[in-house]
């Protein structure tokens, strides 16, 4: 079954199961139309990278997703501190937003990202050059920077599994059969979720010290 039918049949499921949950964060490659509209027609909102190629309307005027970020004007990028959800980081953006019609999905909200870093006097300075992000969602209500708060949370799964890959073996799976494959994965998880836990707690150090590290990347 190709990927993204899988994803609109695990969204089918999550939805009959009436779990309370409302807002789903998507890894571009399942930012598709119809994902999307699947999720609009059953109430919830979503967040995602949008793909720059992407022709919106703004202003009754068609455009590339790149075409309309390359026309706003430098004063409209506000500066906006958000926090990693996982490490209680700051982090530092430049934004400026757009509300736009695509086609088959309706109106969506898409917000131009620019990663900055602040020095001791409060001056920014670009973290990566000509590097800029483009989210979209269909969150119309919500203010742009809690838009990206949400977004970010997704960046805690990914360092997630970094580590259950790199230091707990996560593919290093022997196991032939699919029952094996599943116990092995729920043990990873739960071992990396126990070590997080003793790091944070600072119970690790006498053992391990560079289990410290652990969940908070």
């Amino acid at each position: 079954m190709p990927k993204n039918e899988l994803a609109r049949q695990l969204i089918q499921e999550y939805h009959a199961m009436g779990f309370p949950c409302k807002t789903w964060v998507i890894d571009s490659y399942f930012m598709t139309k119809e994902n999307v509209k699947l999720l609009s027609s059953q109430g919830y909102f979503y967040v995602s990278k949008i793909k720059r190629n992407w022709v919106v309307t703004y202003q009754r005027k068609c455009w590339k997703v790149e075409e309309l970020y390359e026309d706003i004007a430098e004063s409209e990028f506000e500066h906006v501190e958000v926090t990693n959800p996982k490490t209680k980081e700051k982090r530092h953006y430049l934004m400026a937003h757009r509300d736009v019609f695509v086609p088959k999905i309706g109106v969506q909200r898409v917000l131009f990202l620019r990663e900055v870093r602040r020095d001791i006097s409060g001056k920014s300075a670009p973290k990566y050059k000509k590097e800029w992000t483009g989210l979209v969602s269909n969150m119309l209500n919500e203010r742009p920077k809690g838009i990206l708060q949400a977004y970010l949370k997704r960046w805690t799964i990914e360092t997630s599994y970094r580590e259950e890959s790199q230091e707990l073996h996560l593919k290093g799976c022997m196991f032939r059969n699919i029952e094996g494959k599943y116990c092995f994965i729920t043990l990873v998880f739960l071992a990396y979720r126990l070590l997080t836990w003793t790091a944070r707690l600072g119970l690790s150090s006498p053992y391990h010290p560079d289990a410290d590290t652990l969940g908070k990347k």
